[in-house]
């Protein structure tokens, strides 16, 4: 009978098992809504710097990435992407880095982050006003359950 269940139970999570890490490894979506060029500095390491060797100037591509509630200002971390301006694509964080998909490749490409702004900022008047309802609609269940 343990066996049973035992073996059922090892089914179930098999079978449940891919539904699982797709869920965990999907990512949010931001659009890419611009592309600047910007002067950003490579440093060649630590001891160039202690050294006073000046950091080697290069232009960089910088793209705004705008998600639901975050926009983000990233620059490609080793090699120059493209990305498509006006494109949907998928965004996850991993190790200090954004990496992004776009829909029509199966490559990632990985990003450092410059900024990130919040886009939807609730009203401080919200904020108390929801804390005042809560507060009250508290207060009367304890006079109810008295």
């Amino acid at each position: 009978m343990l066996k049973a269940f035992r073996s059922l139970y090892v089914g179930f999570v098999l079978l449940l098992a891919p539904y699982t890490t797709i869920a965990t490894t999907s990512g949010r979506e931001a659009l890419v809504t611009s592309m600047d060029t910007v002067q950003c500095s490579v440093n060649s390491g630590v001891m160039a710097t202690l050294s006073g060797v000046p950091a080697i100037q290069k232009t960089c591509s910088e793209y705004v990435l705008e998600s639901p509630s975050v926009l983000y200002r990233v620059r490609p971390h080793k090699n120059d992407a493209l990305l498509p301006v006006g494109e949907i694509v998928s965004i996850r964080f991993s190790k200090n880095h954004l990496h992004v998909r776009v829909d029509d490749s199966n490559q990632e490409y990985e990003f450092d982050v410059v900024s990130m702004e919040l886009t939807k900022r609730p009203a401080r008047n919200e904020i108390e006003t929801q804390a005042a309802v809560s507060s009250a609609h508290r207060a009367e269940r304890l006079r109810l359950s008295k």
